[in-house]
């Protein structure tokens, strides 16, 4: 299995505009990376897509650090990845009320709903005469 660019893109970018990147993925905050510039604290969401269209699910984790800590999270989305990774990087913007990139593409969020449906195995009880469906 290949490893994503998504997360070196990323970081190479905020790198290059003089932040400290560090991964807090295995932290489970709501965000991948922390990039630290000064006083300046970035939090970093990164998605990486194979193809060019950008749509991405945020885990409900994810979904609440982004309302959080709007001021500071970046939704981070590497398009054809595996090819040539494009980045786009997606902050709330007060002034237009929504999240935009940098050459004013809008996020449009939809919330949804999501469940995760089992089975457990069938238990007959011998006494009721009970017969699993």
């Amino acid at each position: 299995m290949t490893k994503s660019p998504g997360p070196d893109t990323t970081s190479a970018y905020f790198t290059g505009l003089g932040y400290t990147v560090d991964s807090v993925e295995q932290d489970n905050v709501g965000w991948d990376s922390i990039a630290l510039s000064g006083k300046r604290e970035l939090r970093l969401e990164v998605k990486g897509l194979s193809g060019s269209e950008i749509v991405v699910d945020l885990t409900p984790n994810e979904y609440a650090a982004m309302q959080k800590h709007r001021d500071s999270y970046r939704v981070c989305v590497v398009t054809n990845a595996q090819d040539l990774p494009r980045l786009s990087v997606f902050a709330y913007s007060p002034d237009a009320g929504q999240w935009e990139s940098m050459d004013r593409r809008r996020l449009k969020i939809q919330e949804i709903t999501a469940a995760r449906c089992s089975a457990t195995s069938a238990c007959v009880e011998k006494d009721a005469g009970v017969r699993p469906s």
